[in-house]
C-alpha cells in the first residue's frame, strides 16, 4: 500500500469519549485519498477531488487517543469505467484504526492513461462491509416532510458557513459528517430516555458508517438533518441520516451507520438491559406507506 498522509490526533479534535471524533478521522482519509492520486499519478485540483466522491464506506476498528501518531496508506481496489474504488487506512504503531472505501468518477482519460497499468489490491476482510449492505436506505426517495410520518427525529438545523466550506464554495466532505455527528445527543436522548443509570458514565461510539453524496451543500445553504432508528440487537443499533437542503427543498446527504453505547470506564459495549429494550423499541422508524 502507498503511504500518503502522515500527522497525529490533536486535543481539539477528540470528542466527549476522549477519542478522535468522526468528522476527523473523515478528514484525515480525504487526506489520504488526495495524496493517494498523487501517487497514482491522476491530477485533480485538490478542491475538487473530494467533490467526485459519490460514497464512502467506513469501518472504526480501533479508538484514535489523544497524540496518538496517524499514518494514512491507500491502494486501489475497484476500477469500473470511470468509477474508482479507492481504500485509504489510518494506522496508529502499524495498528489499523479506521478503514474507508472511497467511490468516484474521474474522467475517462484518466483511467485509460494513468490507471490502466495499475494492479487492484483485494479488499482486507476488515474494511469490508459488516453491519450495512450497498444498498441505498430505504426512505431514500422520501420528501423531507414525509420523513417525519415515518418517525424520523429533525437532530441537527444550521446554515452552512463560510469556514466550513472550500474555495469554491461547497461543504467541505467531512462536514457532512460532523453535522450528523453533532445531532446524535439529541437522537440518544430521544431513544434512551428513562433508561439511563447513574452508575454506569456511557457515550455513543459509531462502528461502521455508509455515506452518499447526492447533491453538495453550498455557502449560506439552511439544512435539516432527520435522523432515526432502523433497528437494533444486543448492543447493537443501525441508524439512518438524512441532510437535507432546505432552500432547494433537495436531498443532500443519505446515509447508514452501526453504532453501540460504550462504557466510558471499562471502553467496552454496553448491552442493551430490557428497560432500555422497552424504550427504544417504541421508537424504531415505522415501514414506508
Amino acid at each position: 500500500m502507498l503511504s500518503c498522509y502522515r500527522g497525529s490526533v490533536n486535543r481539539w479534535e477528540c470528542d466527549e469519549n476522549d477519542h478522535l471524533n468522526v468528522r476527523f478521522y473523515v478528514e484525515k482519509h480525504g487526506q489520504a485519498l488526495i495524496g493517494a492520486l498523487g501517487f497514482l499519478g491522476v491530477q485533480i485540483e485538490p478542491n475538487t477531488v473530494l467533490s467526485r466522491v459519490e460514497l464512502q464506506h467506513l469501518r472504526f476498528i480501533r479508538e484514535a487517543r489523544i497524540a496518538a501518531p496517524l499514518s494514512g496508506y491507500s491502494a486501489l481496489v475497484g476500477m469500473s469505467g470511470a468509477q474508482i474504488e479507492i481504500l485509504t487506512e489510518l494506522r496508529s504503531q502499524d495498528q489499523v484504526l479506521s478503514t474507508c472505501v472511497h467511490r468516484l468518477q474521474l474522467g475517462i482519460d484518466d483511467i485509460n492513461a494513468r490507471l490502466k497499468d495499475w494492479s487492484l489490491l483485494a479488499l482486507p476482510l476488515y474494511a469490508q462491509s459488516k453491519g450495512i449492505v450497498d444498498v441505498n436506505v430505504p426512505y431514500v426517495d422520501l420528501a423531507h416532510q414525509e420523513l417525519q410520518h415515518c418517525g424520523f427525529e429533525c437532530v441537527g438545523l444550521g446554515v452552512v458557513g463560510n469556514e466550513l466550506c472550500h474555495a469554491r464554495g461547497a461543504l467541505k466532505i467531512h462536514h457532512y459528517m460532523g453535522v450528523i455527528s453533532d445531532g446524535m445527543p439529541h437522537l440518544w436522548g430521544k431513544l434512551l430516555a428513562g433508561s439511563f443509570t447513574q452508575e454506569t458514565p456511557e457515550g455513543g461510539a459509531v462502528l461502521e458508517f455508509r455515506i452518499r453524496y447526492h447533491q453538495p451543500l453550498i455557502l449560506g445553504a439552511r439544512y435539516s438533518i432527520q435522523s432515526g432508528l432502523l433497528h437494533f440487537g444486543a448492543k447493537v443499533y443501525n441508524f439512518a441520516h438524512m441532510i437535507f437542503d432546505l432552500d432547494r427543498g433537495t436531498l443532500c446527504v443519505s446515509a447508514e451507520a452501526v453504532a453501540v453505547r460504550m462504557d466510558l470506564t471499562t471502553r467496552k459495549a454496553v448491552e442493551t438491559s430490557a428497560a432500555r429494550h422497552a424504550s427504544v423499541s417504541d421508537r424504531q422508524l415505522l415501514p414506508r406507506v
